[in-house]
């Protein structure tokens, strides 16, 4: 094998989650012997540098500084999508030129033998690729839907190979291909002769693209295993191993296996960070993680507030992530005594990160809070974690409607429209019946619903929590009238908290009332249990 045979370039640009996959294969791909250089966004150049891997940073929009800016702000808080589009169309066009140069200088002076690239800069490698006579795959990861199970990703909107095809491709040829081919002639020197036409173009970005000379097969699984997280320390955790099928258009060079729960990099916390989160997972209790879009940056204060004050509300711990929205304890100054209760709260409770590696968290977290991400709801989704979304406008509206209707979580109208009780009631309650399944376990406890079990059942760390959980939802209905017993969608949980929070409180004093029994089940009406014929007797009793 030719040296150029032992070069690989990998060319990235995305979420989290696809720029971590990038950064671990590289580091796999150097192990095997390879000759690997990377060009991705700026944020994992130092990552890169930790594994001593060639990297070159692709210039991009600084979303916390440009969503500040008072045209993006007008435009969320108008919940005007076509305007806000409009404004970061105009700002990408503004560094699109420099990071075409950089790409092609980056390509052409590394020579690889493979090119590998995420979705979104296909469109480009492929030309480049065409012109300088490389040989460009696509490198995607996708989970695909468990055997009668439907995957959320079958539901919610995401850019699919073709349709990126369609719309990238075909508008980077029909817009910019005179520009761009001049710019070609310049950066490229002699191979600009192979500037690629569109049938060209498009004959490479086939569903499966094949070159004679490059030994390349289909990766059929990916082998995971949740493993130790935090520096000096490892938790004895359940281990996740398991293989998931993927679609033939995954190619690899070599035979390796991903593991999705390690990271070949350095912590990617402080010290303090680190102690923090650490003392968080160490706990009984799951945190809440709280992760949001660059779409927040423009009303940062306000979503501050928002989570903190929840958090104190339902005294659950959390882990939110301030990067790209600017959140920090600081948009709590102004709230007079409130002020110094929350800070207090967040000192031992809640712990502000600048980046979040979802593959370590989330899969330990009680409850998601993101804003309609797709890539977060389908995580969620294949992680088997509750989300609360809330939206700001466009696709995260889409997302959060096809969320609820999935019962895989709850969503808001809008993130501007949503109140720390609101957040609150659906914190406790999302996090409590992931914590005990009892919910879930609705038809598995009637059926043996005795006098002994209850007793027992009471008595443990079930018990103990679902009574925590009667009565901080018993004493808000009470109180505040928050939810009422009228038809909409928490009029069962309602009726149903309202009553066995009243059998509960007889319980207490006066020892099991089995009597109250069927009550209890006929104001269950909820998923797995009775159905809307106990919903309707509900509501028809005084």
């Amino acid at each position: 094998m030719s040296v150029s045979d032992r070069r690989v370039s990998l060319v990235f640009e995305g979420s989290e989650g696809t720029s971590s996959l990038f950064m671990k294969i590289g580091g796999l791909l150097q192990q095997r012997g390879y000759r690997v250089s990377m060009v991705g966004p700026v944020d994992y150049q130092a990552r890169a540098q930790n594994l001593g891997l060639a990297y070159v940073a692709l210039p991009g929009l600084e979303y916390k500084t440009i969503m500040t800016h008072s045209r993006a702000v007008e435009a969320v808080g108008a919940g005007d999508l076509p305007a806000l589009v409009h404004f970061l169309d105009e700002e990408q066009s503004r560094i699109q030129e420099q990071s075409l140069y950089t790409l092609c200088q980056a390509l052409k002076g590394f020579e690889p033998g493979l090119v590998l690239c995420s979705s979104r800069p296909l469109h480009y490698a492929l030309a480049i690729g065409n012109a300088l006579c490389l040989p460009v795959l696509q490198l995607t990861f996708q989970s695909p839907a468990i055997q009668g199970v439907p995957m959320v990703g079958d539901y919610l909107d995401q850019p699919s190979w073709y349709g990126q095809k369609e719309r990238q491709v075909a508008k980077f040829l029909s817009k910019s291909e005179s520009q761009v081919g001049a710019l070609f002639g310049q950066w490229l020197g002699a191979a600009a002769k192979f500037w690629p036409t569109p049938r060209q173009l498009l004959a490479l970005a086939g569903p499966q693209p094949e070159f004679p000379l490059l030994q390349s097969r289909s990766m059929t699984s990916i082998f995971a295993e949740m493993r130790s997280w935090c520096p000096d320390r490892y938790f004895e955790t359940p281990k996740l191993n398991m293989f998931r099928q993927l679609p033939d258009n995954v190619w690899e060079v070599l035979p390796f296996h991903i593991d999705l729960m390690s990271e070949l990099t350095l912590p990617e916390f402080s010290k303090e960070e680190s102690l923090m989160i650490e003392s968080l997972m160490t706990t009984d209790e799951q945190p809440v993680l709280f992760t949001f879009g660059f779409l927040t940056a423009g009303h940062a204060a306000e979503t501050t507030q928002l989570c903190v004050r929840s958090l104190y509300s339902t005294q659950l711990k959390g882990i939110i992530e301030a990067g790209p929205t600017g959140l920090c304890l600081n948009h709590l100054d102004g709230m007079g005594q409130e002020e110094s209760i929350l800070k207090e709260y967040c000192e031992r409770n809640v712990v502000l990160v600048k980046s979040v590696c979802l593959a370590r968290i989330l899969p330990r977290a009680s409850v998601v809070v993101h804003d309609g991400s797709t890539f977060l709801s389908r995580f969620c989704m294949e992680n088997n974690r509750p989300q609360i979304v809330l939206p700001v406008f466009g696709e995260g509206q889409t997302n959060a409607s096809n969320v609820v209707n999935l019962w895989i979580g709850r969503s808001s109208p809008s993130l501007q429209s949503t109140t720390p009780q609101w957040l609150a009631d659906s914190l406790y309650r999302i996090a409590f019946e992931q914590d005990t399944g009892f919910f879930y376990d609705y038809k598995w406890m009637w059926e043996r619903f005795d006098e002994e079990f209850l007793k027992n059942f009471i008595k443990s760390p079930k018990g103990v929590k679902m009574s925590s959980f009667i009565n901080y939802r018993w004493q808000s209905w009470k109180t505040s009238n928050y939810l009422k017993l009228t038809s909409g969608p928490g009029a069962r949980d309602e009726a149903f908290a309202s009553k066995l929070g009243d059998y509960w409180e007889k319980s207490i004093s006066t020892g099991i009332h089995l009597q109250r029994m069927e009550d209890i089940r006929a104001a269950v009406g909820r998923r797995c249990c009775c159905g809307p014929a106990a919903a309707k007797r509900v509501q028809e009793e005084p």
